[in-house]
C-alpha cells in the first residue's frame, strides 16, 4: 500500500533521478529549478512541519551547497514535508522505497499455455496427455547494499498430480506420476544469500 502511494506520488510529481554531476567544475552536483523560487503561503508557513523545516531541526531540509538565505519554492517545500511525514511515520519500520513505474509492473505477464506432453518409460509404449506449461515475463530486482533480492518466476500456482498407466513389455503396467498445470502466475522468491 505504501509503495503504491509512493509510485503515485512519483508519477504525479514527475520526479527524476539524475546520477551525474551538473555544471560545477569541482564535480559537485547542483540543483536546477524550472521556476524561480517563491515564498510559501501563510497557511503553509503556520504548519508545524514547515516550522520544523525552517528551524533546521530536520537534516532532510539541508541541501549540500544550497544557500540558507535562498527561499525554497512552495512546491519543493510541500514535497519535502510529505517525505518527512512518511519518514517519521515509518522510523520504527526501516525500509527501502524503490520508485518503480506502474507501467513496468503491468508488463509482467505469465500464462498457462497448452501442449501435448509425452509420458514414457523404457520398454513401455509412450502416451500423449494434454497439459499446460508456464510461460511469460516476470519482474525481479536487486538493490545494492540491501541484504536480499527478489527473483520472480512464472510458475504454476494451481496444479494437480495424476497417475498415468503405461503399457509395458510382457503385459506389465507401469504407473508414472504427472503434474497437470492449470494456472500460472509470477511468484517472487527472496534470496538471502546474495553473491
Amino acid at each position: 500500500m505504501l509503495l503504491s502511494l509512493f509510485l503515485q506520488f512519483f508519477l504525479a510529481a514527475g520526479f527524476m533521478v539524475i546520477a551525474a554531476p551538473h555544471g560545477n567544475e569541482d564535480g559537485s552536483a547542483s540543483v536546477a529549478h524550472n521556476m524561480p523560487p517563491r515564498a510559501p503561503n501563510e497557511s503553509l508557513r503556520n504548519s508545524p512541519f514547515y516550522k520544523k523545516f525552517i528551524s533546521g531541526a530536520s537534516a532532510v531540509n539541508k541541501i549540500p551547497g544550497a544557500s540558507l538565505e535562498e527561499p525554497m519554492s512552495e512546491e519543493d517545500l510541500k514535497r519535502k514535508m510529505i517525505w518527512q511525514r512518511t519518514i517519521e511515520r515509518n522510523q520504527d519500520q526501516p525500509s527501502t522505497v524503490i520508485p518503480i513505474g506502474v507501467d513496468a509492473v503491468k508488463r509482467e505477464r505469465c500464462e498457462a499455455l497448452p501442449f501435448q506432453q509425452i509420458v514414457s518409460r523404457k520398454h513401455c509404449i509412450p502416451i500423449r496427455i494434454p497439459n499446460k506449461f508456464c510461460f511469460g515475463q516476470c519482474n525481479s530486482f536487486y538493490v545494492p547494499g540491501h541484504p536480499s533480492s527478489s527473483c520472480s518466476s512464472c510458475i504454476p500456482i494451481l496444479s494437480r498430480r495424476i497417475s498415468v498407466a503405461l503399457q509395458c513389455r510382457y503385459g506389465r503396467i507401469s504407473w508414472e506420476e504427472v503434474e497437470l498445470v492449470q494456472t500460472c502466475d509470477c511468484m517472487a522468491q527472496s534470496d538471502k544469500a546474495v553473491q
